[in-house]
């Protein structure tokens, strides 16, 4: 339970790296008006999101064994 309880709590860590300038990024390109830009940063941000929570499903099941 330690090594589960460790592991998201490092991919919750990389989660906020990757939210906080892209969030940054994001507010950026709406002040400017640049809606394209904006909407590719969020997507972005979001790919990197979705990597992260997958990567970290991956690392739970090898800690329980699973396949």
């Amino acid at each position: 339970k330690k090594r589960l309880a460790e592991t998201t709590e490092k991919y919750r860590a990389k989660i906020a790296e990757a939210e906080i300038p892209g969030a940054s990024r994001l507010h950026e390109a709406a002040a400017a008006g640049d809606a394209e830009r904006a909407a590719a940063v969020q997507a972005e941000t979001q790919d990197e999101i979705r990597r992260l929570r997958e990567a970290c499903e991956r690392e739970k099941k090898e800690i329980r064994g699973e396949k």
